[in-house]
């Protein structure tokens, strides 16, 4: 069973991270922060996602990495940050669903975890406010950390 869905996947801390949200709500400029910060891209915009067994696999629709950043266009991440920046698939073990015109007070990392379906399977899910002023990757590791207990992190 496959499907194509709106979203950007990386793998943070080696756990696959869907990014879902409406346009604008700083999924792909995310990403980029993630780069530097030495994650993996995945994929931009429409996500692959392939249900094998117990298992949710996410891979891009085009093979030449393009990451779309509003206001400067395509940008190709494997020839902008390197071969070592990107991977050609990658599990899919949490899922973020970015929120927009929320009171940040509302949410809280440790007592936000629920579930999501992706293709009949249940996936891990966190909610966090969608932000403009550079947080947002912070957060989402932050996330990836307290959902599958990583500790002493490389960065």
């Amino acid at each position: 069973m496959e499907k194509v869905i709106h979203g950007t996947l990386v793998t943070v801390f080696d756990k696959g991270i869907l990014i879902m949200g409406p346009s604008g709500s700083g999924k792909s400029e995310s990403v980029i922060d993630l780069i530097k910060l030495n994650h993996l891209f995945v994929a931009d915009d429409a996500v692959k996602i392939v249900s094998s067994k117990d298992k949710i696999r996410g891979m891009p629709i085009a093979k030449d990495f393009p990451l779309h950043i509003r206001g400067i266009g395509i940008v190709n991440v494997a020839e902008t940050y390197g071969n070592a920046s990107v991977k050609d698939s990658s599990e899919i073990d949490l899922v973020i669903e970015l929120k927009q015109g929320e009171n940040s007070a509302d949410y809280d990392l440790l007592e936000n975890s629920n579930n999501t379906e992706l293709l009949g399977q249940k996936i891990k899910c966190l909610r966090l406010p969608a932000l403009t002023h550079g947080k947002l990757a912070h957060l989402i590791e932050l996330g990836v950390k307290q959902s599958f207990g990583v500790k002493n992190s490389p960065h």
